[in-house]
């Protein structure tokens, strides 16, 4: 039975994806079929450069941080270049953004908690608050003569979006759970100003996680050196 609204495409033509171009930027579109027998989500496929690898970072919350982050980028480009699907892609955006905050604040928890020689004081939840104010202790230590106005500015953003989804909920669900409907207070969202300052927010904070890795790093070789003296 053919209940495909293409019906004019097989249900045996090919599952590569097509090529579209919008406004010079490059899409794969949907496969034009149904699901079928034999379909596996998680199948290595007959196209191996499509592949992608796990398990190889020596660092994976940085590299789970960096996916979030550019896949936030991505659409927020495709959005503000195209001034299409605003309303709709908005959702995705926000919490991709908010998503790579978060996994950077615990990266960096993890990280700069191991710098310091301190137990990590990782909050398994999503209140970006409570984040970075173990995030701001450990940045203020390790860099103890630097000016905190960038660290104000964070914090003032953090703030900001803890007030909106303090619970990472907002932009994933259209209603809370007590029932009622999510980001009440808020109306209208400036797609490419959340854009600018989150990546001046990503630039400042990754900045901190690879000076945090550089000098963990040199800890690490002291300490190998120090053991074959």
């Amino acid at each position: 039975m053919n209940n495909d609204p293409d019906s004019d495409v097989s249900h045996d033509e090919s599952h590569d994806s097509d090529i579209q171009d919008i406004h010079g930027l490059v899409f794969l579109t949907s496969p034009k079929r149904w699901p079928k027998a034999g379909d596996s989500l998680f199948s290595s496929g007959d196209d191996p450069l499509s592949n992608a690898c796990l398990h190889f970072a020596h660092n994976p919350w940085d590299l789970y941080a960096a996916g979030y982050l550019k896949a936030a980028d991505c659409l927020a480009y495709l959005v503000i270049e195209t001034g299409r699907g605003l309303d709709t892609w908005l959702y995705p955006i926000v919490f991709l953004y908010r998503h790579y905050l978060e996994l950077r604040l615990k990266e960096l928890i993890v990280q700069g908690s191991a710098l310091i020689e301190v137990p990590p004081n990782l909050k398994l939840n999503h209140d970006l608050g409570e984040l970075w104010k173990s995030v701001r202790k450990i940045l203020v230590t390790v860099w103890s003569n630097e000016s905190t106005a960038e660290l104000d500015a964070v914090e003032k953003c953090i703030a900001e979006l803890c007030e909106v989804d303090k619970k990472s909920e907002g932009f994933r669900y259209p209603f809370r759970k007590d029932g009622k409907p999510s980001l009440p207070e808020l109306n209208h969202l400036n797609i490419r100003n959340f854009r600018e300052v989150m990546a001046a927010i990503a630039r400042f904070l990754d900045a901190c996680s690879a000076g945090i890795s550089d000098y963990l790093d040199n800890l690490r070789d002291s300490m190998r050196d120090s053991a074959f003296q």
